[in-house]
């Protein structure tokens, strides 16, 4: 019997793609892998189709077999990052980009990328550069304009942003990405009534489709609440995750939480395996996006022993050398009591390593990745003194905060207002849990009492993380440091309240989401307690 042909097996797969027979589609491609392991384009396709079916680690892992085979093709390395830039590896995805760039350094698109990785990245000079390398590479780029653009906006450089712009707004019309890059900058400056128009138009552009129309309506949604016209925000907002909207599945997050829960019980952390390390340098802030996590670690990092780490991935990277060390139970938290002393000292060595090449004069070093509400029983076991920081925040600002920002990946659940409240809930149970268990390693902080005392908060947190008072905490909102998560423009501003209670100006909205929280049980300050 004669072999399958791969290119015939290539054809079936496409013919079945077309058809919306993806399993077909899938099948024939792992034949055509399966019959000329050199198969380049069968993986590339296979990464093509792994990744419009969600399927995006499988997507990357076919990516990068295909890269082995055929090292010099520029094409593969481009879907390659772009692949690991939507699982949230802006640094490997960096370094593809660079390999286009060493063979063509004056690929302006791959510069352009190269920027917005690097912002991801907090390397906001290196970021600078790539971008003005790719408004070099090509003045008539206005992907490359709008990426500086918005990169100087976000470093507080609001005016030179706008001006960086201004040619491309003479023209009509004007390219969606400058227009939603203009939205920060003509917010700022008080000038939102000149965006609004330009992208009110954008959003009617049958051809600005996909992540360009997510962002133009996200943007819009800002500019329109800036004037106070809170339905027409939420409408905004409402379409932008109509556009991108992705399962997401509450049934496995919820067990997942309770396994975490249940593995990490008070009397597995007394007798845990754990490292020996005495180490107190990093301080975890944990807690949902949008709570207040970034206020606080803006406020420790005005110390000037502290350092801010940000949203850090190194544990995401010890998590997956450890699942590689147990073929037994790979899978966290099934080997959470089979970690040995070794392992977990040399998962903090590391960490300290990492850390102190990021800060070698910081007494500590904040880090504040979302993904650690759920690791906070991992992070004890690796650094048994580390201390840990939770902010909360009121459930239905903290729902809403962050249902009007475009997050790119791992927020699904905000796509939809009952999934929202799902996910609020489940984080809601296992604080809890790590509040019980954890003892006095946890300190809770709300941030409408930190808004409303800053000085009696800081203090209280300084204390727990083992750092002198500095006046400097006061005054957060002068630090240099740039902030790239969804809240740098809270950070520099002095505190302020007109946040706290910000629901109210959606509440007609927002039906699904309070019925949602209250069936799991959430308390409502304000509303049930009215």
């Amino acid at each position: 019997m004669s072999a399958p042909d791969p290119r015939a097996l290539i054809r079936e797969a496409l013919s079945a793609q077309q058809s919306g027979d993806i399993e077909r589609a899938k099948g024939a491609l792992q034949r055509a892998i399966d019959s000329d392991a050199n198969s380049v384009d069968a993986r590339v396709l296979m990464a093509r189709l792994r990744a419009a079916t969600g399927d995006r680690s499988g997507a990357v892992k076919s990516a990068l077999d295909a890269t082995q085979l055929a090292p010099d093709d520029l094409r593969i390395r481009r879907l390659l990052a772009e692949l690991l830039a939507a699982v949230n590896r802006p640094e490997d995805a960096a370094v593809q980009l660079r390999r286009i760039i060493r063979d063509r350094p004056n690929d302006a698109g791959a510069w352009t990328m190269l920027g917005a990785m690097l912002v991801l990245a907090n390397d906001l000079a290196g970021a600078e550069d790539a971008y003005a390398r790719a408004v070099e590479a090509s003045p008539n780029s206005a992907e490359a304009a709008a990426g500086l653009a918005s990169l100087r906006e976000l470093d507080g450089r609001a005016k030179e942003a706008i001006a960086i712009l201004e040619p491309w707004l003479a023209k009509s019309p004007v390219d969606d990405r400058v227009a939603t890059a203009f939205a920060a900058p003509a917010r700022r400056l008080k000038r939102s009534d000149e965006a609004i128009p330009l992208l009110e138009d954008v959003v009617k552009r049958k051809s600005v489709a996909g992540p360009r129309r997510e962002m133009a309506l996200f943007a819009l949604g800002d500019l329109y609440a800036s004037q106070k016209r809170f339905d027409d925000a939420f409408a905004s907002y409402t379409q932008g995750h109509q556009t991108r909207h992705a399962p997401w599945n509450p049934d496995e997050f919820d067990a997942l939480c309770e396994q975490i829960a249940g593995t990490y019980s008070a009397s597995f952390i007394g007798a845990m395996p754990r490292s020996t390390s005495p180490s107190r340098l990093p301080v975890f802030i944990v807690g949902m996006p949008r709570s207040g996590t970034s206020l606080t670690e803006q406020i420790i990092a005005s110390h000037p022993d502290a350092f801010p780490g940000g949203e850090r991935r190194e544990i995401r990277h010890i998590m997956r050398q450890l699942a590689g060390e147990m073929p037994d139970s790979p899978r966290w938290p099934d080997h959470a009591g089979a970690l040995t002393t070794d392992q977990l000292d040399r998962a903090a060595a590391w960490y300290i390593e990492q850390s102190r090449a990021l800060a070698p004069g910081a007494q500590r070093v904040t880090d504040k990745n979302p993904a650690n509400q759920l690791r906070v029983g991992l992070i004890a076991q690796i650094f048994p003194e580390a201390r840990f920081i939770h902010t909360r925040r009121h459930p239905l600002d903290t729902c809403i905060s962050i249902y009007s920002k475009r997050f790119t990946i791992g927020h699904e659940f905000a796509d939809r207002l009952p999934d929202l409240a799902r996910r609020y809930a489940a984080y809601d149970r296992i604080a809890r849990h790590w509040a019980r268990v954890m003892g006095d390693r946890f300190l809770e902080i709300d941030y409408e009492h930190l808004v409303a005392d800053q000085e009696g908060v800081t203090r209280m947190m300084l204390a727990h993380i083992g750092l002198d008072w500095d006046d400097a905490c006061m005054n957060f909102h002068e630090s240099e440091r740039v902030v790239t998560t969804a809240s740098y423009e809270q950070v520099r501003r002095p505190m302020y309240a007109s946040s706290v209670g910000r629901w109210r100006d959606y509440e007609r909205h927002l039906g699904p989401l309070i019925e949602g929280l209250r069936a799991c049980g959430v308390t409502l300050p304000g509303l049930d307690d009215a």
